[in-house]
């Protein structure tokens, strides 16, 4: 459902990954996460490297673009303190079940990059592993009250 502030585009957007989380196709039948962590890091064989897992332990991480949470978790096993947002809803609740039978708790947010509020003190580093992101008009990245501002300087990208 799209709020009044959004644009057609975004919702359009939004209902095009909820009817087809990324990376669905190759989770074969059921919810097989490790099927779908295995053909993504198999196909992009350099996200570990480039994301940094190994080392984010302590760091506290915002991932945006979650997607069903393959990258979410390997933050949560290197021992980051992880917030992840998304624009769709089925997206995370399949990152949360993927973090659940993993054995992990999930800080996992709807939400998307053109309204991320979160205090300065909140976050070591600000990741979109690999990112496709529509964004319809400027990015807002200041938080209301001024207490964090532009996270994106601090992302990979």
């Amino acid at each position: 459902m799209r709020r009044s502030d959004e644009s057609p585009l975004k919702e359009e957007v939004r209902n095009f990954w909820n009817a087809d989380p990324c990376g669905t196709r190759y989770m074969g039948d059921g919810a097989d996460f490790d099927a779908h962590a295995r053909a993504r890091y198999q196909l992009e064989p350099y996200i570990h490297e480039f994301a940094g897992f190994a080392q984010s332990r302590g760091k506290r991480v915002l991932e945006v673009g979650v997607g069903m949470g393959a990258d979410y978790l390997e933050w949560l096993k290197a021992g980051a303190q992880a917030t992840g947002v998304d624009l769709s809803a089925i997206s995370l609740e399949r990152a949360r079940q993927r973090c659940e039978r993993a054995g992990y708790t999930s800080d996992l947010q709807v939400s998307d990059a053109e309204h991320l509020l979160f205090r300065r003190t909140l976050l070591t580093s600000c990741t979109h592993t690999v990112l496709c992101i529509t964004v319809p008009t400027r990015l807002n990245v200041s938080a209301k009250r001024g207490e964090f501002s532009n996270p994106v300087a601090r992302c990979a990208s």
